[in-house]
């Protein structure tokens, strides 16, 4: 399945549920899901690139994180992360339920903002977080109204990587990229003079 400029957006479950699926996305929205935002199990090809992928849930307590990866009854699905982020309310917004040499063949990330418990995460290691910002307040316009724009002090401003930028160099919302000194991490490239709205 290819995704392009796709919003999964206010689930109940999840905005994405996907069993040894083949997924591509790209400049794609998942966000606001009362469970896992991403579940990916029992194999599969899994690609995001220029993906904006948070959660916070307001209606009750949520446990699970925005993207979740296990083998159930098959083996470790294959994700690679590129230009995106994965953030929320959560202290690690990311669970891969196996071991760290299962993770390591099946995991990537590059130039992205991922909000990782990278001590208590046993799976983690660095070498799998190229140019990844692992920590640190993600400041979105507005997300109390699911407006995902980068404000501008921003982490996620001119960091993403550029080799992504000439395969898809628009946005979301059809907007050039870059507008700064680089592309933005995410679905949405800031524009000048972009801000929340009164």
């Amino acid at each position: 399945i290819n995704l392009d400029g796709v919003g999964l957006v206010h689930n109940t479950v999840a905005s994405l549920v996907a069993r040894n699926a083949d997924v591509f996305a790209v400049n794609s929205v998942f966000a606001h899901s009362g469970f896992s935002t991403l579940s990916l199990t029992e194999g599969g090809s899994y690609d995001f690139i220029h993906c904006t992928m948070v959660n916070r849930w307001e209606y009750g307590f949520r446990s699970e994180p925005v993207m979740y990866m296990a083998p159930g009854t098959g083996v470790l699905p294959e994700v690679s992360v590129v230009n995106s982020v994965i953030c929320g309310t959560l202290d690690s917004e990311i669970d891969i339920s196996a071991t760290p040499s299962e993770v390591a063949a099946a995991f990537y990330a590059d130039s992205s903002m991922i909000k990782v418990d990278t001590i208590n995460s046993d799976w983690y290691s660095v070498s799998l977080f190229r140019d990844v910002i692992t920590g640190g307040d993600v400041l979105f316009i507005d997300e109390s109204a699911f407006d995902f724009r980068p404000d501008t002090l921003s982490v996620l401003v001119d960091a993403a990587g550029r080799s992504e930028m000439t395969l898809w160099p628009y946005d979301i919302r059809n907007k050039l990229r870059p507008t700064g000194k680089g592309p933005d991490l995410g679905a949405y490239e800031r524009q000048l003079g972009e801000r929340r709205e009164e």
